[in-house]
């Protein structure tokens, strides 16, 4: 399961556009956490970071930080 564009799609349905600015130029930010049973390890200093970086590119957040911990939980969930 993965969370695009604001949808939760399956392997077989998981597309970017191709006008997308991570793909056209390279454009974006990028975190990788640990989770340990289902339980990110400092996910707020993750998203703190994320955030930033998004930020420094000029470019905006997706959606505010407790969207994306309930939107994380939930793809943990299924995992």
């Amino acid at each position: 399961m993965h969370y695009i564009n604001g949808s939760f799609v399956d392997d077989d349905h998981a597309m970017i556009s191709i006008s997308d600015l991570g793909l056209t130029r390279g454009l974006g930010g990028c975190d990788i956490l640990c989770t340990y049973r289902k339980k990110p390890f400092h996910l707020q200093d993750h998203l703190k970071r994320l955030e930033f970086s998004v930020n420094e590119f000029g470019l905006k957040m997706p959606e505010d930080t407790q969207t994306i911990v309930e939107i994380i939980d939930l793809l943990l969930k299924d995992f």
